[in-house]
């Protein structure tokens, strides 16, 4: 009989209420939803890029593809007959052996939308100016050659947008070389925009001078 009254005693003093001793209740926040509109892309002028919107990305250097060819646009002249373009290209070797009997051939037109992408970036076509020359890369070494492209405004074809006549040059170059594959690449030119953007040259302002230039190169 007494074992049974302290069974009952022991339960009830373990159930009993823990007075004065407060109990934490964790408070959970509600997620907070962001309730502002989100704006709406700007449309892209595709009139003024007859290629492509953005170039595409360039492939990594591998040993398949020991030459590489960069370019480096020093300033655009418009006179009242030509567009001329001086440049600087850097002609490198990233392989493992020497490179010899490299000829370049290069000209430059104006992207615009009657032409289709290949054709654009399908490199020097026929006429295209005078190769210039390298003996030989050594496995790291690299050279910088110079040059320019004059191009009269009669084989020039504008990029129309109303009745502004705009140019958008492509430089394009074609590298070939003693048992290596040629290389072709083809470089938009145009002037800093906003971020990575390019803008092209007013034609219908006269005579001028631009010298802060950028590049997107194209495989």
């Amino acid at each position: 009989m007494l074992a049974g009254l302290a069974l009952v005693a022991l339960v009830w003093w373990r159930r009993r209420p823990l007075a004065g001793i407060p109990l934490e209740v964790p408070q959970l926040e509600r997620p907070r939803v962001d309730s502002s509109p989100v704006a709406a892309p700007e449309p892209l002028s595709e009139s003024l890029v007859p290629i492509a919107p953005s170039p595409p990305r360039q492939p990594a250097i591998t040993p398949a593809e020991p030459l590489q060819v960069a370019l480096e646009p020093l300033r655009l002249s418009l006179t009242l007959m030509n567009a001329t373009l001086d440049y600087r290209l850097e002609v490198a070797n990233h392989g493992s052996s020497p490179i010899t009997g490299l000829k370049i051939g290069a000209d430059m037109i104006s992207a615009h939308a009657s032409m289709s992408r290949e054709e654009q970036l399908a490199g020097p076509g026929q006429g295209a100016m005078p190769s210039q020359t390298i003996e030989r890369l050594e496995p790291g070494e690299r050279k910088v050659i110079s040059g320019a492209f004059r191009v009269p405004f009669s084989q020039i074809v504008p990029i129309r947008q109303g009745k502004t006549a705009l140019l958008l040059p492509l430089a394009r170059f074609r590298v070939e070389a003693e048992g290596a594959r040629p290389v072709v690449r083809t470089f938009v030119v145009g002037q800093p925009g906003e971020g990575s953007a390019l803008q092209p040259f007013r034609l219908d302002l006269g005579p001028r001078i631009y010298p802060h230039l950028a590049q997107r190169a194209f495989a």
